[in-house]
């Protein structure tokens, strides 16, 4: 099989895959896919995800910067950088607050500290008496998996910036439009 016909193969593959998504969307199905298309399709699949996501990701390395059309500067999506992009929101547990979609894969922390912003409270009420270096240690030293839960979210409550999109992020977010 020739590297084209690779690279087609995946396409379809990924478009086979993806068919539910633009269903569940209610748009038509096209591609290359527009930034505005792409944000629906995975914002039906249930993940968190905007222009200034889409940034942080771009600039993190972790899904490829969709090619610009030569006349219009707008990005063009392939049925891969879609799957790409719902795969890593996936893996960086971007999921929709309240999603039914990822309901059953939210950590029992995560699902009180959703229940706990909307009452206005904080779950983890005294993570900020912890450096990350020692939530860090703490994790590294646990067996038990709701304790390494709880102090992935007090890490990612220490350390934003990691865990989404920055300012710059947002700055940039206009070039994925």
């Amino acid at each position: 099989m020739t590297k084209q016909a690779e690279i087609e193969s995946l396409e379809n593959g990924c478009r086979i895959n993806l068919q539910k998504w633009w269903y569940r969307a209610d748009i038509p199905q096209r591609y290359p896919a527009s930034t505005e298309d792409v944000l629906a399709l995975v914002q039906a699949g249930g993940y968190e995800c905007d222009t200034s996501t889409i940034a942080e990701l771009v600039r993190k390395g972790l899904i490829a910067d969709p090619v610009a059309h030569p006349r219009t500067g707008r990005r063009c999506w392939m049925a891969s950088s879609i799957v790409q992009l719902a795969a890593v929101l996936d893996l960086l547990r971007r999921w929709k607050p309240g999603s039914q979609i990822h309901q059953h894969r939210w950590w029992n922390v995560e699902l009180r500290e959703q229940i706990a912003d909307v009452e206005g409270d904080d779950v983890l009420s005294d993570w900020q008496q912890y450096t990350p270096e020692a939530l860090l240690l703490m994790l590294a030293a646990t067996d038990d998996r709701a304790s390494r839960e709880v102090l992935i979210v007090a890490i990612r409550k220490h350390l934003p910036e990691l865990f989404g999109p920055t300012e710059q992020d947002r700055k940039n977010a206009h070039k994925f439009e």
